[in-house]
């Protein structure tokens, strides 16, 4: 078998072929977009957002599970309310701006209040997380990209379940690929392929109308996941 012939064929593992319209299958789908890699972190440029004491950055990518939702409150709502009693409690008055001592004893707690956020921001970093963390908020987001809008955080779904499996079919075979020793890795990733494709045969049987519908959003051709499969 010559090597485009070899290029051509569906790799089982990836779910697409290896020639460049496999690639752009998997670049331009609904997974590969929102998946989270190291690549992807260590790019991703910090955000600045207004508090009381001035701007804050944080993260591009929260850990945790924090929407963009409670950023406000995590980031902006908290620290100044926090500020506020700490100033309250060293004074027992309420703030007045024209007096000078005040002012000082005000900047001071806003201060220390962007100080904890700041401290807080780094921890809810996703840049800063194990590969347990990483791999948690990206099963978040396939829960949340391929669970029907009628019924968010549909696990069972099979397209959710389906979308997962194959997230943790890339990270192992990205894994693999640095550590081509690991041959419990390399038995797990069988598992985790047949068991997609058990998914998959099922969704198809079922339902195929959808079957169709998710296979580009996952970046997967149907040759690579029907049919015997050699991994």
């Amino acid at each position: 078998m010559d090597q485009s012939s070899h290029t051509d064929r569906a790799d089982p593992v990836l779910g697409h072929s290896k020639t460049s319209d496999g690639q752009k299958l998997w670049s331009e789908s609904d997974l590969c977009n929102i998946l989270l890699t190291p690549e992807k972190l260590l790019q991703a440029q910090p955000r600045q957002i207004s508090t009381e004491s001035g701007s804050l950055p944080i993260p591009q990518h929260l850990n945790f599970g924090i929407k963009s939702q409670e950023e406000e409150l995590i980031f902006q709502t908290l620290p100044d309310v926090a500020s506020q009693q700490a100033f309250f409690a060293a004074e027992k008055a309420q703030f007045d701006p024209a007096s000078e001592r005040h002012v000082q004893v005000s900047q001071s707690f806003e201060a220390k209040a962007k100080i904890n956020a700041v401290h807080l921001s780094r921890l809810a970093d996703l840049r800063n997380a194990s590969a347990a963390g990483i791999a948690a908020e990206n099963r978040r987001r396939c829960v949340e990209a391929f669970s029907p809008p009628d019924k968010p955080n549909d696990t069972g779904r099979s397209e959710v379940q389906a979308a997962i499996l194959t997230a943790q079919i890339r990270g192992l075979h990205s894994h693999l690929q640095q550590h081509t020793h690991d041959i419990h890795n390399r038995r797990s990733l069988r598992i985790l392929v047949h068991k997609r494709a058990k998914i998959l045969r099922y969704l198809k049987r079922t339902a195929p109308d959808r079957y169709i519908a998710v296979l580009p959003r996952l970046g997967l051709e149907a040759k690579a996941v029907e049919g015997e499969l050699i991994v």
